[in-house]
């Protein structure tokens, strides 16, 4: 029997128990629901201090518009002073006192604007926090992928031995090729002069991978060698 195949060098994990390797995945599911938890809890931060910037910016609009408001209001006091100089000290102190309330509303709007911009600061921490926490939770599905790979590798040859396969020869990471180029590949290839089997390992197991895993070893290049 012709084997097209290219098997790359692995040393399988040896002395776990299904267990280890069963509390292990638990384990590795509970920090990714955890992961993902903290993810929605910062993206539910984000959504509400984005709230409070829209409001704090509301803010400063009505009091840039009372500004205005207030700044005019000094000026046509101003021209009747000017005009009415017999009433000069009356009109005198109505000036100060606008002018100590422009002065008080722009002293509030240099602080709201100072919270606005704290506030932008702490949006983009946890922009940032929230995409730093997406990049590891990524890493670990890869990782968690060659973790269960190399954990049931070791025991695969047995759990096919239940239903009268004697399995002698396994490959790891095993590619198909055909006229050169790779048709299909496999997670492991199980062999013993009779019988060949492809073996894909998932760690949550859905009917689309049953379907793509029926697809692939339907390819020419590994139905030869399973034929």
């Amino acid at each position: 029997m012709e084997r097209g195949t290219e098997i790359q060098a692995y040393e399988p994990v040896r002395g776990l128990t299904f267990e280890d390797v069963w509390a292990a995945l638990m384990e590795t599911r509970q920090r990714q629901a955890e992961s993902r938890e903290q993810i929605d809890k910062s993206r539910e931060n984000i959504d509400a201090l984005g709230t409070k910037v829209e409001r704090v910016s509301d803010s400063v609009e009505a009091l840039t518009a009372k500004v205005e408001r207030l700044s005019e209001s000094g000026e046509e006091l101003t021209r009747k002073v000017v005009r009415l100089s017999e009433s000069g000290e009356e009109l005198t102190r109505n000036v100060n006192r606008v002018s100590n309330s422009v002065a008080d509303l722009t002293k509030k709007v240099e602080h709201v604007s100072d919270s606005v911009a704290a506030m932008s600061k702490k949006v983009e921490h946890v922009s940032e926090s929230v995409a730093e926490l997406t990049k590891n939770v990524g890493g670990i599905n890869n990782s968690l992928g060659l973790f269960t790979e190399s954990l049931f590798s070791s025991g695969l040859d047995g759990l096919f031995n239940e239903f009268g396969y004697s399995f002698t020869k396994q490959g790891p990471h095993v590619k198909f090729k055909i006229d050169g180029k790779v048709a299909a590949e496999a997670d492991y290839f199980l062999e013993d002069g009779e019988y060949a089997m492809a073996v894909e390992v998932k760690t949550e197991l859905k009917v689309r991978d049953v379907d793509e895993h029926l697809q692939r070893i339907s390819v020419e290049a590994i139905a030869k060698l399973m034929d």
